[in-house]
């Protein structure tokens, strides 16, 4: 299934346990280099509960109206998920990137990202050119 990062954002997240929403996705981290999809920042249900990081490796299922995870105990501090701490460290975002060719001709910037849920990685880039037309450039592996 593939997702587009801008509609992972705000998307409830439910627990398998308690049949209920847990919280809300507040945005999508991808490896800057890689592409690979590490987690989500989340919002936790309840007053003043600061936001926690959700591994993907602890996502049960994706749909288009909700992220599922077993229990609520699937959020952790960002500094416990390793990978997730180093990219939070370095506060790149794939959403605004300037994308280039191979040669240097600068084709525009990312507006969205597209994600194969099943591979948990990204899959193509939505890019807005100078003109403001918009092209869908896919992953070269």
């Amino acid at each position: 299934m593939f997702f587009q990062l801008s509609r992972l954002k705000g998307l409830p997240v439910t627990s398998l346990a308690d049949e209920v929403r847990v919280a809300t996705v507040l945005d999508v981290v991808l490896h800057p280099e890689t592409g690979k999809l590490i987690g989500f920042w989340v919002q936790p249900n309840g007053w003043f509960s600061p936001k926690r990081a959700l591994s993907a490796r602890d996502v049960t299922s994706y749909d288009s109206v909700a992220v599922v995870v077993q229990n609520v105990e699937a959020f952790f501090p960002v500094d416990e998920i390793q990978p997730f701490h180093q990219i939070v460290i370095q506060n790149e975002s794939w959403l605004g990137k300037s994308v280039q060719s191979e040669t240097g001709e600068s084709f525009g910037s990312v507006t969205d990202v597209i994600i194969d849920a099943d591979l948990e990685m990204l899959t193509k880039i939505e890019v807005r050119t100078f003109l403001g037309s918009e092209r869908l450039i896919p992953r070269n592996n």
